[in-house]
């Protein structure tokens, strides 16, 4: 299951969100009278606040232009993350090359024959790296395609800026559909838009307006890769809004990647349960297992054909004959009733699905 980039996508906003309070209490130093402070103290004290007034303007600009080269550095790399990890995870659970969506297998082709005549124009076409790279293609456009290898860096490969259309695009050549639509449609994204646009109805919102801020974000970016001078945003508005904001862009568009990932996982990995039979106490479920074991701690999903959307979660607890049991399995030629306490609230309507730790 896809995760890590969004712990790491996650340790920079926080860090970014540290520097940025890091600059406010440094400028508080500017408010504290010399005279209240011991002679050494005073004196520091006293040149820090001179210097910080002569250059203040140089030290505005400097801060903004770091603040912004950083969160959109964040938000690129975030991407190019997401799409890499992605496109692995695909290929680790599709046992054949041409079961991979078609889309990711033609960007395939392409951006490792891009990526190699890049580095043949370097003069570095013999390296170790491009042989490995011709090696992997062949292995998936083999006839035998069990072992395949796919060349997961170069779904990195970009030239546009990262504005809105552009990071979908990006992200269809990868196989992931529709994050566009999915994106707009999701009830987080939805409401953190309708708040920051003082509780407007969400339908009336243009385009532009949903995703300004990214594309702001990618023009203040050239503007300061490019020395091009700009209005300089407030630290204020830089944090509340467009940190905020790519914060939540990011976080809503990993839930989507998520959730077509685990379509995928289900369809290639998973133990069908079906519908439960019975539910109770908000959070145990009943279901006849006809096939496969599991045990405490494997991942089970719940998916809801009326929402589209797959819950996800772990198993707490299995039951089978009033008797709690660390694994289940079904017995041969036969079928079991078990019992088992989720980590979320399940749906009567929901068909749910058992995923194997080993294959997360």
């Amino acid at each position: 299951m896809i995760s890590t980039c969004v712990l790491k996508f996650d340790i920079g906003i926080q860090s970014l969100r540290k520097y940025i309070s890091f600059l406010e209490q440094l400028e508080n130093l500017s408010y504290i009278s010399p005279n209240n402070l011991n002679s050494p103290a005073s004196t520091f004290l006293l040149q820090f606040q001179v210097s910080a007034s002569t250059h203040r303007g140089d030290i505005r600009k400097f801060e903004y232009n770091s603040i912004i080269v950083s969160l959109y550095g964040l938000l690129e790399n975030f991407i190019e993350d997401l799409t890499e990890e992605y496109a692995l995870r695909l290929a680790q659970i599709t046992p054949n090359y041409d079961d991979l969506p078609t889309a990711l297998k033609e960007a395939h082709i392409s951006l490792t024959a891009e990526h190699i005549k890049r580095t043949a124009k370097d003069g570095q076409f013999r390296n170790t790296n491009s042989r490995q790279l011709v090696a992997n293609l062949n292995s998936c456009l083999d006839l035998n395609q069990v072992d395949y290898h796919i060349n997961s860096p170069v779904f990195r490969y970009h030239t546009a800026n990262f504005r809105h259309n552009n990071i979908f695009d990006f992200l269809s050549c990868a196989g992931i559909p529709y994050s566009h639509s999915a994106l707009r449609n999701n009830v987080k994204f939805k409401n953190y838009i309708q708040n920051i646009n003082q509780g407007r109805e969400y339908s009336s919102i243009p385009e532009d307006s949903l995703f300004h801020i990214l594309d702001d974000l990618a023009e203040r970016r050239n503007h300061v890769a490019h020395g091009v001078e700009s209005d300089l945003l407030s630290r204020n508005i830089l944090r509340d809004d467009y940190l905020e904001y790519v914060d939540m862009f990011c976080k809503t568009l990993f839930d989507v990647t998520l959730q077509e990932s685990l379509h995928h996982e289900i369809k290639n990995l998973g133990i069908d349960l079906g519908k439960p039979l019975h539910i109770y106490r908000e959070n145990i479920a009943c279901f006849i297992l006809q096939y496969g074991s599991f045990s405490v701690n494997d991942h089970i999903t719940s998916y809801n054909a009326d929402t589209k959307c797959i819950q996800h979660g772990e198993i707490i607890s299995i039951h089978h004959f009033f008797k709690e049991k660390k694994t289940i399995s079904a017995p041969y030629r036969s079928s079991t009733l078990i019992c088992v306490k989720i980590s979320f609230k399940p749906s009567a309507n929901a068909i749910f699905s058992i995923l194997h730790n080993e294959f997360q």
